[in-house]
Order: structure tokens, then C-alpha cells, then sequence
């Protein structure tokens, strides 16, 4: 007997959203799409988007945008905003280059295809004026990159990616030592020397600083310090960057994913690192020092002991962020670029994707 396969009749549920209130509507969703995502960083929480949101919201209006999988559940997120500019609309990720490293997409292993798929069918829909994507901050094996790049083939959509800069990171072996016997014979020295300098000078110690109080108390110092131990830093901490800085701090290290590493000399805090420890991986997201004391390499050496106690406990990445600064790679990482993305949609009267 011959049978008819019953032509399916699912049409994916697509909700946007425009108030700041959905990052706490879709916060326990969103939490558990992040741990299944590609895509999974710190950048990408809802506490950071959050809190970028509150600060980054200036004459932007927000697109937060979920898809539902066949079985009507949420499968991805898409947090945009969009800006106007005669007549025409851009749309980009949550987030800037100047506070946030990674961006993209948050979509559950396995269900990219659907989830780009109807993201852009739903775009392409209800585009009622010239609108641009521009995602920028996509690592290089972003699962978007490859499915735009697909979709702009066989639709001859116009599509440009470029390298927009690059974000140095390496795996940490299960010690010390091994660590150390993989950099350069060169690098290996220098770290070496400059550590037994420091410690010829007093007694060096290094604290871990997690507790949420502690954290608020040691940021001013810190801030003070990051002003201080680099050119230009002075002018890029603004009033509105030194209040993202401080409520990030406050938010962040209440789920316990924010650290600051202080290195002391004769008990005096000299330098300050801070990183976010995020599913096996240190991202270190900043740091400071003292410039009196440049002359023992402050800043190189409380990675040195960060190197140290983070492969003591067991995480398995350092992952050093955007930009290409030279100590980076004297610490043996290795560079991973980052994309910005460009697609034109093709307006409301055009195909849609199929």
C-alpha cells in the first residue's frame, strides 16, 4: 500500500523583543542557550549584555530576537540593536570593540542551520527600509561566518567579511614546567630573569581577590593604576566606560566568573590583573600596575604567577582578548583572528530565503 508523506506545517515562532526588560525575561533561557552555543564566552551572558545595554543604549534601539527548533523550543538568540541614518538602518551585535571582545549569535549546537535560516527569512520579511547587518567581534570558526557565507552564494546577496583584528590565546599544558619548556628558549630566560628581579627587590606574594565586597573595594585602586601604567588609558576611562567598569565588576563577580590578581611587593599591591573564569578558560579582560616599580616588569610577572596558578587549578585556556601587543606572544600565544561581517538585505519585496 502506497502512503503519502504528510507535508509538514511548522512555521518556526520568531519574538522580538524592544525593552531592556527582556534581558530578564529570557535570562534563565538565555543562560542555558549560552552553555550549549559555539559561541560561549562571558561576552555573551545576559548579565553582560545586560549591563552594556545600560550603558550603550544612546540613540540605538533594541532588536533582541529568539527562534524556536520544530519542537517549539527556544534554539537561538539574536541580540541586536539597530541604528537609522537617511532613511537606512543598521543593524549590529549587542556590544562595542572598545568593551567587548567576542560577539556573536547564541545558538544551540546543532540547530545553526535552522536558526540562520529563519533569522534571516524573518529580516528579510519585515525590512521596510535599506537595512544593513554588520556584526563585527566573530571568531575565526564562528558557525556565522560560514552559514552567511553559504547563504550569500546561492543567493547572491552582497556579503563582506574583513579581518578586524586579532586575539592571541594558547591551551595550558598540566604543569608548570611543561609550560615553561614550551615557549622559546629566549622567552623561557626572559621570564625566568625578570621574575628573579622582582624577587631580589622584596618579598613578592600573589592574592586572589574573588569575594564580591573585596571586589568593589580594590577597584578604585585598580582604575587608578590602569589609568596610570599606560599611555592614553587615562583618556580612554570616561566617566561613562569607568561606570560600565565598576558595575560589570559588581555584577560579575557575584556569579563568580570575575577575579582580580593582585601581585604585592612588601605587601603593597602593585599590579592588578583581571580576568574572567569562564568554563575552563581565563580571559583576561584587563590590567594595571604601578609605574613606579616598571623597572621589575610588574605586569609580566603577575602573569607569570596567574600562568601558574591557573594550570595548579586545572583550566585548560588563557585566552588574552583582543589586540596584538607583543608581550602576548612572549607568553606562547597564538593569534586567532576576528571578523566583521557585512550583508545588505534585500528588502521586504525580494525572495525570501529558502
Amino acid at each position: 500500500m502506497n502512503t503519502l508523506k504528510k507535508e509538514s506545517t511548522y512555521t518556526p515562532i520568531v519574538t522580538e523583543y524592544h525593552e531592556s526588560s527582556a534581558f530578564d525575561t529570557l535570562a534563565q533561557q538565555w543562560s542555558q542557550l549560552t552553555t550549549l552555543s559555539f559561541t560561549n564566552t562571558p561576552f555573551l551572558t545576559w548579565q553582560w549584555q545586560k549591563i552594556w545595554w545600560s550603558y550603550g543604549s544612546k540613540d540605538r534601539s533594541l532588536r533582541i530576537i529568539t527562534v524556536s527548533d520544530e519542537n517549539g523550543n527556544l534554539c537561538g538568540i539574536a541580540p541586536l540593536y539597530s541604528e537609522e541614518k537617511n532613511g537606512a538602518e543598521k543593524l549590529m551585535l549587542l556590544g562595542s570593540t572598545d568593551l567587548c571582545d567576542y560577539l556573536d549569535f547564541i545558538v544551540v549546537r546543532g540547530k545553526e542551520k535552522h536558526f540562520y535560516h529563519t533569522l534571516l527569512s524573518y529580516l528579510v520579511k519585515t525590512a521596510t527600509k535599506q537595512t544593513t547587518l554588520c556584526l563585527n567581534s566573530l571568531k575565526q570558526h564562528s558557525p556565522t561566518l560560514s552559514f552567511f557565507k553559504e547563504i550569500a552564494n546561492h543567493k547572491g546577496y552582497v556579503l563582506d567579511i574583513e579581518v578586524e583584528d586579532t586575539a592571541p590565546s594558547l591551551n595550558l599544558p598540566g604543569n608548570f614546567e611543561s609550560y615553561l619548556k614550551g615557549l622559546t628558549k629566549k622567552d623561557r630566560h626572559e621570564i625566568r630573569r625578570k621574575m628573579r628581579r622582582a624577587e631580589k627587590e622584596g618579598a613578592i606574594a600573589f592574592k586572589k581577590i574573588d569575594q564580591p565586597s573585596r571586589v568593589m573595594d580594590t577597584m578604585p585602586h585598580f582604575l587608578d593604576l590602569f589609568c596610570k601604567s599606560m599611555d592614553k588609558k587615562d583618556e580612554f576611562l570616561n566617566s561613562e566606560r569607568e561606570g560600565f567598569f565598576l558595575t560589570m565588576a559588581e555584577e560579575l563577580s557575584k556569579t563568580g566568573w570575575l577575579e582580580l590578581f593582585a601581585l604585592l611587593l612588601d605587601e603593597k599591591e602593585i599590579a592588578y590583573l583581571l580576568w574572567f573564569n569562564y568554563h575552563d578558560t581565563l580571559y583576561l579582560y584587563n590590567s594595571a600596575y604601578d609605574p613606579d616599580y616598571s623597572s621589575i616588569s610588574p605586569g609580566i610577572v603577575v602573569i607569570t604567577y596567574c600562568h601558574k596558578d591557573a594550570i595548579n587549578r586545572g583550566i585548560k585556556r588563557f585566552d588574552f582578548l583582543r589586540g596584538n601587543e607583543a608581550y602576548k606572544y612572549h607568553f606562547g600565544a597564538k593569534d586567532h583572528t576576528l571578523n566583521t561581517l557585512t550583508l545588505r538585505l534585500p528588502g521586504e519585496k525580494n525572495q525570501c530565503i529558502e
